[in-house]
């Protein structure tokens, strides 16, 4: 094989990734991050927890913001001068909202977090339950990583199944996962 068309052909999965206005980038496992999406030309209206301006126009430092707050889900990053006055925006996002083209803003979706299955009750098999200090569910993580006999945990959101307060459930086993939107699970 000639080496221009093995060159083509090793440089071709890079030049459409390249081309892609949809792209994965690994935040790294060492954060505890997993995987977060960069969607250029996407806005996704909704869902705000929080919102802020920006000192830099970067969309990647809204992407950070995002990927540092257990809480999101989401983001949307929207450029100066466009729909928001003179300064960047970052809108920090509690749920998925639905992507629309829009050449003012830059969206992404935090795909995964090292240890946390979104929208999954693993029902059953339960040893103890806790009651969180604040709506995190990396509390609920830290405490099963930190207890020997924990094998998996569900974190309860507050004001869902089961009351105002978030709840943790440590177990001593792995439980099949369940689709529930109360819930985010994860297995050590």
């Amino acid at each position: 094989m000639n080496r221009s068309l093995l060159l083509g052909l090793l440089l071709f999965p890079a030049i459409l990734l390249a081309e892609s206005t949809f792209a994965y980038k690994d935040v790294g496992e060492g954060r505890g991050l997993g995987v977060a999406s960069f969607e250029p030309s996407t806005d996704r209206m909704g869902s705000d927890f929080n919102g802020f301006e920006m000192r830099d126009a970067d969309p990647v430092l809204c992407q950070q913001a995002c990927e540092s707050d257990a809480r999101c889900r989401a983001w949307t990053y929207v450029h100066p001068n466009t729909i928001q006055g003179p300064a960047p925006r970052c809108w920090l996002k509690g749920a998925i909202p639905a992507p629309r083209t829009s050449n003012c803003c830059v969206s992404g979706v935090i795909m995964a977090r090292r240890g946390m299955e979104w929208d999954t009750d693993r029902m059953g098999q339960d040893y103890d339950s806790l009651e969180l200090p604040s709506a995190d569910p990396a509390l609920c993580r830290q405490a099963c990583d930190g207890d020997p006999r924990c094998r998996s945990w569900t974190y309860v959101h507050p004001d869902s199944i089961q009351g105002p307060i978030p709840l943790c459930w440590l177990k001593g086993g792995v439980p099949a996962p369940v689709d529930r939107n109360c819930c985010v699970s994860g297995v050590k």
